[in-house]
């Protein structure tokens, strides 16, 4: 047996969970994003951000989502935004 790490696979790195690979005799869960209260999106953000983001993650044992949704609770919670109008 070998004594070396495993290697993250990549929902591992974007959670900060271990992840379970489906086969063909294991289906795939709804994933968690597909939720009316979640919307999966794609954002740039800095990389330093990032990494402080997945560390705080793994040391606290939370999903990156639930630190980023945090943060952005906490950013939002005093501002007073009209919401923009459908065309």
């Amino acid at each position: 047996m070998s004594n070396r790490k495993k290697t993250p696979d990549m929902r591992e790195l974007l959670t900060g969970t271990p992840s379970t690979l489906s086969t063909p005799d294991t289906p795939r869960t709804p994933s968690k994003t597909s939720t009316p209260e979640y919307e999966k999106k794609t954002f740039i953000v800095k990389t330093d951000y990032i990494e402080k983001i997945k560390s705080l993650a793994y040391w606290e044992r939370r999903e990156i989502k639930e630190i980023i949704n945090e943060a952005l609770k906490q950013y939002l919670q005093d501002k007073h935004i009209k919401p923009i109008k459908e065309k």
